[in-house]
């Protein structure tokens, strides 16, 4: 369930006008950040019926010169009870440098816990720069109309073929996740989105 969240907010850029599928994923690749966009997306069917996710890039730090990015991804899942953050840093697209960095965990109302070098491990290969890099081997379907709550979109239509996992990603200087579905037959849409997210993280460990 978990991956399918960071998975997610790794997938979450793309630009051009009803490009195909490589230029797309190449502009997906190169694309800069800002931070403080946002994005949530509401859960229906599957492990994750009812939940609600919040995607957000809420900072930027340097390691050895090299700028990596601060990801949020809030989990709330009221039918359970169960609210998690997560904080990665992880390189953008265009960023060479592998593996997540560091990451940090909310649950509940816990105090934030820094997730141990060991664990940190099982982010690798998610970051943003490696998921774009995916996207150039998924399988096309199309493009496809999606009306998701936050407005009507044309969107390229990707399935991939190791996890069955199905992605509506728009074209576009803002572009986004809209749709996704998950091979329990979770299906996620978009609700909302901004540019003014702020890290929902305090006293960091």
């Amino acid at each position: 369930m978990f991956h399918s969240l960071v998975y997610t907010v790794m997938l979450v850029q793309a630009s051009g006008q009803i490009p195909d599928q490589q230029k797309t994923c190449a502009d997906l690749e190169s694309r800069a950040f800002t931070i403080g966009t946002w994005m949530t997306h509401n859960w229906t069917g599957g492990q994750m019926n009812g939940g609600k996710t919040r995607i957000a890039v809420v900072g930027q730090q340097l390691q050895d010169q090299v700028a990596y990015f601060w990801f949020e991804v809030s989990l709330d899942d009221p039918a359970r009870g169960a609210k998690m953050t997560v904080q990665i840093l992880a390189g953008g697209p265009g960023n060479t440098a592998g593996g997540v960095r560091k990451a940090v965990m909310k649950m509940g109302n816990m105090p934030p816990m820094t997730v141990p070098p060991e664990t940190v491990r099982m982010f690798d290969g998610i970051n943003v720069a490696q998921i774009a890099r995916e996207c150039r081997t998924m399988a096309l379907v199309g493009w496809d109309d999606v009306t998701a709550p936050a407005g009507a979109f044309r969107a390229m239509h990707l399935r991939d073929p190791r996890t069955a996992a199905e992605f509506w990603i728009t074209p576009g200087a803002q572009s986004q996740v809209v749709k996704l579905t998950w091979k329990d037959g979770s299906t996620a849409v978009l609700t909302a989105q901004g540019n003014d997210a702020k890290s929902s993280i305090t006293g960091m460990p």
